[in-house]
């Protein structure tokens, strides 16, 4: 099984958070601390990554689950703490979120309009981006992500 630095780095904020040791607002931008919600309009996970040389690496054993709401987009991890992203804008093409990690990597999560096109995470390697204010949202400007498959439930 194959771990990014970015997905450890987000973990020990939250479980340095879980702890009690720091305030998420100390690290997390574009969210905040949040619960699977009670009310959501899909639930994805993740299936798959694509590598550098275009394979995919399926990923059957993902423990988050995501959530899609009227107003934010949820990851929630199998012991119910997780993070509500409310930074957000919309396109022709869909609806995305992002949220990143003070001087760490940025997670982009794209729901598109069209039900046959796939939801993807889009994630951002530590100083890959930069982070900029546009159409009313903090977006990632950068290198290309790695690219992740989110499955509807």
């Amino acid at each position: 099984m194959r771990i990014h630095l970015s997905t450890l780095v987000l973990a020990s904020v939250f479980l340095l958070y879980s702890a009690g040791c720091l305030p998420t607002s100390m690290f997390i931008e574009g969210g905040t601390t949040g619960e699977k919600p009670e009310k959501f309009q899909a639930q994805y996970r993740l299936f798959g990554c694509l590598r550098p040389n275009k394979t995919l690496l399926l990923t059957p054993l993902a423990q988050k689950r995501y959530f899609l709401t009227d107003h934010a987009f949820y990851e929630i991890e199998n012991n119910g703490s997780g993070i509500k992203i409310t930074n957000q804008w919309k396109d022709a093409a869909g609806r995305y979120f992002f949220t990143w990690v003070k001087n760490g990597g940025g997670f982009l999560y794209f729901i598109p309009n069209d039900p046959t096109k796939h939801n993807l995470l889009l994630r951002y390697a530590n100083h890959s981006y930069k982070v900029k204010k546009m159409q009313g949202a903090m977006q990632p400007v950068g290198k290309l992500p790695e690219v992740c498959v989110l499955k509807k439930l």
